[in-house]
Formats: C-alpha cells, structure tokens, sequence
C-alpha cells in the first residue's frame, strides 16, 4: 500500500512546492530521488521492494512518465523557436547513433551465449501470439 502512497503524496508535495523549491535548484528527480533514499534507507526501511517484482516495474515506468513530462514542460516555445537547430540535431544525429550503438550491442549479443553477466536472448524468437486468439 506504501507503494502506491508514496510516489502519489511526493507528486501532490512537488506540485505544491515546486515554485519554492525551484528557487533553491531542487527539481523533480533530486526529490524523488531524496524521497526514496528516505523510505528505503535504514535498518527498519518504511517501503521493502523485490527488485525485479512487478510493482518496482510498474513504478519505474510511472516515475519515467512523470519525469519526461515534467521535463517537457520546462522548455519554452520561444527558446524552441529561436534554437531549433540543437533538439534538430539530437534527433538527426544523436537518435541514429543510438539506434546504430542498439543494434550493434543486441548484435554482438545474439552472437555469444551471453555477453558480460548479461543474459542474452537467443538469436530465434518464439512465434508471437495474442493472448485473445486461440492458437
């Protein structure tokens, strides 16, 4: 139930407080980041979590959410208009690169078994199938 509690009451503390705490260079992933160290650290920690369960899955997907939009929202239109050439040449150049950086790394993967203390998957896939269809 914490699990749920806290990244709920630390979004409603950051938009209550984010114009304050603007002022002191305090943004959205040094809070969470606070705020988890807080409820996780210690010898009797308020939120316990398997790291590879579902729920710390679900809330790192919700958290990347939020950030990216929190994020998005900061850049004006007017900076926009007047620099488009740098978000133009992240996205002509620097998103190829890391396609091309993607591939190479799932590439050398399918090759070996595995690949550091990676495991890899194996070069053929199981036949996808929707779950409502009967096979």
């Amino acid at each position: 139930m914490i699990a749920v509690v806290a990244p709920a009451a630390v979004l409603v503390v950051w938009g209550a407080a984010s114009g304050r705490l603007a002022r002191y260079s305090v943004t959205m992933p040094i809070l969470l980041v606070g705020i988890g160290a807080l409820l996780a650290a210690g010898s009797k920690p308020l939120l316990t979590l398997d790291p590879s369960g579902e729920i710390v899955h679900e809330l790192l997907e919700l958290t990347l959410a939020v950030l990216l939009f929190v994020d998005a929202t900061e850049v004006s239109a007017g900076w926009l208009r007047e620099s488009a050439r740098y978000p133009l040449r992240l996205l002509g150049m620097g998103f190829p690169l890391t396609v091309a950086a993607g591939l190479a790394v799932a590439r050398c993967c399918s090759r070996t078994p595995t690949c550091g203390s990676w495991r890899c998957s194996p070069r053929r896939s199981p036949r996808p199938t929707l779950p409502l269809l009967p096979r």
